[in-house]
């Protein structure tokens, strides 16, 4: 169990380095107006923080307990919600921001169970729209419009 933890904080601190190094490349702006930068620094120093606080209590604190792999309906959350992360990444650059994020959104919350349709296809749009206009005009991050949309 130890070692699982282990190899899982060092996961996240390699990745945050990786996250943050490109969030560098994007301006972080003056206090008096944020660039698009600034957020994923934020995130990336989150992120990186957990993962040492991560490799700190597995060093410090023996595990307890033991692991077990998901099975049956968990099991197929959590392959949908990496398999939504992948054609996130892969659909993004095609198809464009706006549907990708409706979409994976979509499939995400079906995946977990979310009763009703409508309420679904609601939380779906609304995440891809105030989610486009946060990063979009108000933050200045230039998201990928697709190859429809050029």
């Amino acid at each position: 169990m130890r070692r699982a933890i282990l190899a899982s904080g060092i996961t996240g601190i390699t990745l945050s380095v990786i996250y943050l190094g490109m969030a560098m490349t994007y301006s972080r702006g003056t206090p008096a107006k944020p660039g698009p930068g600034l957020y994923p620094l934020f995130v990336g120093f989150l992120f990186l923080a957990g993962s040492v606080g991560t490799v700190v209590t597995a060093l410090v604190r023996p595990a307890e307990g033991s692991f077990a792999w998901p099975k049956g309906s968990a099991w197929r959350r959590v392959c949908l919600v990496t398999f939504g992360v992948f054609a996130y990444v892969l659909l993004l650059p095609i198809v464009g921001y706006m549907p990708t994020a409706a979409v994976v959104v979509l499939a995400t919350l079906h995946g977990m169970d979310m009763p009703s349709w409508p309420r679904k296809i609601g939380v779906a749009i609304a995440f891809a729209l105030v989610s486009y206009y946060l990063f979009g005009p108000v933050l200045s991050v230039p998201l990928p419009r697709g190859i429809w949309f050029h």
